[in-house]
């Protein structure tokens, strides 16, 4: 049995809560639904999110990412966390796998793709007016 206030096994920075989630490379969507919670222990942020759309906007880009984190992820050009995603209704017969975190950028998650023809980056041509995502993912903090 260990000593219960060694500095190994204290609990320094515990934090848990809401967030926003939201699509980036939009301005002018219409959320119907944008539920998120998190849980920050020390350096390792836990997140769930669901975002459902009624109308898409303009949204434009290459890939389509998960915005507005709680906590902006490490930098450094690798990857810092990764998690499972769903979607319903999207335009393609692809089906989503998960979440990718990473790159020079700490403030989004990219939306990984599987199935159809090919595997990759969700592109944002695939987001309808009413695609729904919902996910969890562990990613690492400053």
């Amino acid at each position: 049995v260990g000593t219960a206030n060694t500095s190994s096994n204290v609990l320094d920075d515990y934090e848990e809560g809401t967030w926003t989630p939201t699509l980036s490379n939009e301005t002018t969507a219409v959320y119907s639904n944008q539920t998120g919670w998190y849980r920050k222990i020390g350096n390792t942020v836990y997140i769930y999110f669901s975002v459902s759309l009624s109308d898409k906007g303009n949204i434009s880009g290459s890939y389509t990412k998960i915005a507005s984190l709680p906590f902006a992820g490490i930098s450094g050009g690798s990857r810092f966390g990764s998690g499972q995603i769903h979607a319903y209704r999207l335009g393609s017969s692809k089906h989503i796998q998960g979440i990718e975190f990473g790159g020079s950028t700490t403030s989004v998650g990219w939306i990984m793709t599987g199935g159809g023809s090919t595997s990759g980056y969700l592109n944002t041509s695939f987001v309808a007016d009413n695609t729904f995502f919902e996910g969890f993912a562990m990613y690492r903090t400053a």
